[in-house]
């Protein structure tokens, strides 16, 4: 019995032995190189001295924030409501005063553009630029509130709206990736909130209303300003490839992540950069195609919960391209959806601030809320604000009272009993005034 057993595996093996050679030869020739044009940003010249982010970057340097967690914990709770110490705040203004007008200016420059990262260095120096002009547009927020509380509403919505104006001049800035949007995103949040926090505080004529509406639609991302970001993380994707292609041939990449039987494969046949790239370029030509289109319209989490242990079985690790087949593999695992979610998230928080203002607004004039979210058009609102998530109406409830989106799981619950903007499944707005 073993004697036969032995044979047959000898046999089994001399015939995979045999057949190996034929199936390398057939599977080893790569594809033509696709055609990505589509996928290529243009580029403009460089913004030189009138760049704006040139004046981000000053603001960054010249902040005097503090440092230390409790004393954020001191700020936050300021800004949440749940302290109030002004003279502290206004100390924190006047240090900042000089960073804050840079951070305007910036603003207000003609030109913005930043180079992509060339080292590690760069990309750090970059995100600790942004996070303290985070920082100052949050200080912009809490000395609204200040402004507020003495009756002085015009310049605190001018304060409140520094993260939507911040936000929309770093969406569009020359080479902006998904960090970037991803803190433009932030920017507008705190804004939004900051705009929630004034229209509560203040009484809103119809006007005003109106007014702030607008400032709410002209500052919105631009799906073109997405798309360009998923063309730039493309390019930068595609930088890491040739890298990747290049050092493949040697043992170490091999040791790292596959097993070690695919070094004894010719390298073109476990290395298909074309066929490689063909895929990826069809995943990020996907996200441009979504980043105009509603969440529920999108086919979105399409990419979830990918398989990268499929990638090191050693049945994938001979399959042709098996390096490639690791690379897409890693870049599914990014769960590239969740950036369409974010973008429906923020579209959605600022429909239900536009329904909070015009409502509000309603209330000052009428002294209750309207019977319906139509009756606010056309003398609160040009048109109804939008559910970004699938692109009706927002929902309302008067006897709650507030205002809902279907949210990210694209089921109506029916309203919750403390709407939240920030949840996820169904974000809402009370309009208890």
């Amino acid at each position: 019995m073993n004697r036969s057993l032995a044979l047959g595996s000898a046999t089994l093996l001399a015939l995979v032995l045999t057949a190996l050679p034929g199936w390398i030869a057939l599977n080893r020739g790569d594809a033509p190189a696709p055609d990505d044009r589509d996928l290529r940003v243009a580029r403009s010249a460089s913004a030189g001295s009138e760049n704006g982010y040139t004046r981000f970057e000053a603001a960054s340097q010249a902040a005097r924030l503090p440092r230390d967690g409790p004393t954020w914990d001191r700020f936050h709770a300021f800004r949440a409501g749940q302290s109030w110490e002004p003279e502290w705040i206004s100390e924190l203004v006047a240090q900042n005063a000089a960073a804050t007008a840079l951070l305007r200016a910036g603003l207000a420059s003609p030109a913005f553009a930043f180079a992509l990262p060339g080292d590690a260095r760069a990309g750090n120096t970059r995100v600790a630029t942004l996070f303290r002009v985070q920082q100052l547009i949050a200080l912009a927020g809490a000395q609204a509130r200040i402004l507020l509380r003495d009756g002085n509403s015009r310049d605190a919505i001018e304060l409140a709206s520094l993260g939507l104006r911040a936000g929309k001049r770093l969406s569009e800035a020359e080479d902006v990736d998904l960090l970037g949007l991803a803190m433009a995103r932030t920017f507008q949040s705190l804004s939004l909130i900051d705009l929630e926090h004034a229209a509560r505080s203040t009484r809103l004529a119809p006007d005003a209303a109106r007014r702030l509406v607008l400032v709410l639609e002209s500052t919105r991302l631009r799906a073109e300003d997405w798309r360009r970001a998923w063309s730039i993380e493309y390019e930068r994707l595609l930088a890491d490839v040739d890298a990747l292609g290049a050092a493949s041939s040697s043992a170490g990449i091999w040791s790292m992540s596959l097993e070690s039987p695919l070094l004894l494969l010719p390298h073109a046949y476990r290395w298909h950069p074309n066929q490689t790239v063909a895929v990826l370029a069809e995943l990020y030509r996907g996200q441009r195609r979504k980043s105009a289109l509603f969440c529920a319209d999108a086919g979105l989490a399409g990419d979830r919960g990918a398989d990268l242990a499929q990638a090191t079985r050693l049945t994938s690790a001979l399959a042709p391209n098996a390096l490639g087949r690791l690379v897409i593999g890693q870049v599914r695992a990014r769960d590239l959806d969740r950036f369409q979610f974010d973008r429906c998230q923020l579209e959605t928080h600022a429909s239900l601030v536009e329904a909070l203002i015009a409502a509000k607004a309603y209330s000052d004039s009428e002294g209750a809320l309207p019977a319906r979210l139509e009756d606010l058009v056309p003398r609160y609102l040009d048109t109804l604000p939008l559910d970004r998530y699938v692109g009706a109406p927002l929902r309302y409830a008067r006897a709650a009272p507030a205002v809902y989106s279907i949210g990210a799981d694209l089921a109506d619950a029916g309203g919750g009993a403390s709407p939240n903007p920030d949840d996820p499944d169904e974000p809402g707005l009370s309009l208890a005034f």
